[in-house]
């Protein structure tokens, strides 16, 4: 097999995770996540992290490196994903980034990705609130901080529609005249090959509905209610991730059971509709509709890829 990088990115339920792992164990691979709430500890159904079983099938990067006390951004987390690729490649193995976190998985492939590469578009502004609405909105304001640290200054981290036009802005003024949606974005390593997974909106809408009713059954709540009496609140990123955050109301009495369900389904999928309008814009990918594809067909169509057919 040719030396490469392979990304697999897409909106949540799509499969991902599963390609991945069927690819590593038929490549000489290991799997880096890119997915902002499997780094962190203790969120295990929530963010549909890999079982102790499918991180013993393959070598993983990435998961359960924060705390979830702790507040971490995407600039973090990218160098984290650049150095653990390297080291992948240093051994003369395949990286396999995987996740749907379209900021992270695009931070740590494109080089032309570094906090001021980005005019302001629709598909960027929704990744944006997307990052206040799962990860909090000290979580926003900290990548300005990185980006503009005068400018945040100026704006408090309550005022996401600031922030995220401070955002835009700085990315802008950093990138001069590069057009964020030209073809011409450079892959960060050499024969990259990016994947994104897609499926018709009503069956993913579905498979999100069922996936939330597993996650449900599997304990999601009881999940949510051990980090909760730990006096971990809103006030921590990894609380604002999507099947916990919605329990906390529950748990002070603001919401019932049902209705804490019920809008863990519906975050997850207007998520999904952000997702999907983030990677939208990606002109270099190979898209893959799984609702015709297998994910063993999908591993052989990427197998085919590598080797230059």
């Amino acid at each position: 097999m040719k030396k490469a990088v392979i990304a697999i990115g897409g909106p949540t339920a799509t499969g991902k995770s599963s390609l991945a792992l069927t690819l590593a164990g038929r490549i000489n691979a290991e799997i880096v996540n890119c997915d902002a709430t499997q780094a962190y500890r203790g969120l295990d159904i929530g963010s549909a992290k890999p079982s102790p079983q499918e991180l013993g099938q393959a070598s993983h990067h990435l998961i359960d490196i924060y705390e979830p006390s702790e507040n971490k951004n995407v600039a973090d987390f990218t160098l984290l994903a650049i150095k653990a690729a390297e080291s992948i490649i240093a051994r003369s193995k395949i990286p396999i980034l995987c996740g749907g976190s379209g900021l992270y998985i695009d931070s740590a492939v494109y080089s032309s990705y570094s906090y001021g590469a980005a005019p302001a578009n629709e598909a960027l502004r929704a990744e944006l609130y997307s990052v206040a609405s799962e990860q909090g909105n000290e979580a926003l304001h900290n990548m300005l901080c990185s980006l503009n640290s005068e400018r945040a200054k100026t704006v408090h981290p309550n005022n996401v529609k600031r922030v995220v036009r401070a955002i835009e802005q700085s990315m802008a003024e950093n990138a001069g005249d590069e057009n964020w949606n030209n073809a011409q974005r450079e892959f960060r390593f050499e024969n990259t090959h990016y994947f994104i997974l897609s499926m018709p909106r009503e069956m993913l809408y579905r498979r999100i509905n069922k996936r939330v009713d597993e996650m449900v059954e599997l304990g999601l709540e009881q999940e949510a209610e051990a980090l909760y009496s730990q006096g971990l609140d809103e006030a921590c990123n990894s609380m604002q991730a999507i099947g916990y955050k919605e329990f906390l109301a529950y748990f002070r009495g603001e919401s019932s059971y049902a209705e804490a369900v019920e809008l863990i389904k519906r975050n997850t999928r207007r998520y999904a509709k952000r997702q999907i309008a983030w990677f939208k814009r990606n002109t270099q990918a190979i898209w893959l509709d799984m609702s015709e594809t297998s994910t063993d067909q999908a591993a052989c169509l990427i197998m085919r890829k590598l080797e230059g057919e």
